[in-house]
């Protein structure tokens, strides 16, 4: 039982690795096209063809159950990376207002929103949500599109699942 863990997690950090060094070289466009494509469909292709390959061959070094269960694993852990991976990318508000107190030792509520005024936190993040086509603009409205509603609603069932309120935390 102890193959399987191995493999989903050995295979899951040589993904982290080939996602680091590719984006090192090249600017993704769609930042969940990629991540749902390197880290859900690659893995599922690779899976695939590694339990074809256990059919075919009885001598193929994993069994069918072990493809299985190191397919589940790699994608609980792809789907957390996913969902950690863009509070990584941003600077977090908290970690901005510690920023500033650091530079300036004191700081008063204003300055506090005045770095978020002059900031490109929600400028950028919104930005990204258009790229992948998760918000579009109708009128002088932003909406959710159909792909950006079932993202939200994961997200939002997730929330239910451990207890939380939706919109903190």
């Amino acid at each position: 039982m102890i193959k399987p863990i191995v493999i989903a997690f050995l295979f899951f950090f040589i993904m982290v690795l080939l996602n680091y060094m590719l984006l090192r070289k090249k600017k993704i466009h769609s930042e969940i096209n990629h991540y749902l494509l390197f880290f859900v469909g690659l893995p599922l292709l690779i899976f695939l063809i590694s339990y074809l390959a256990s059919i075919i061959n009885k001598n193929f070094f994993l069994t069918s159950e072990e493809i299985l269960y190191s397919c589940i694993l790699n994608i609980c852990l792809s789907s957390a990376f996913i969902m950690t991976i863009p509070g990584l990318n941003n600077t977090p508000p908290t970690l901005a207002i510690m920023s500033l107190f650091f530079k300036e030792k004191k700081i008063t509520k204003q300055d506090a929103l005045d770095l978020f005024a002059n900031s490109n936190l929600l400028k950028n993040r919104r930005q990204l949500l258009f790229d992948d086509n998760l918000i579009e603009k109708k009128g002088q409205k932003l909406r959710l599109t159909f792909f950006g509603a079932m993202i939200a609603k994961v997200f939002i069932c997730y929330k239910k699942l451990i207890g939380e309120d939706i919109g903190l935390g």
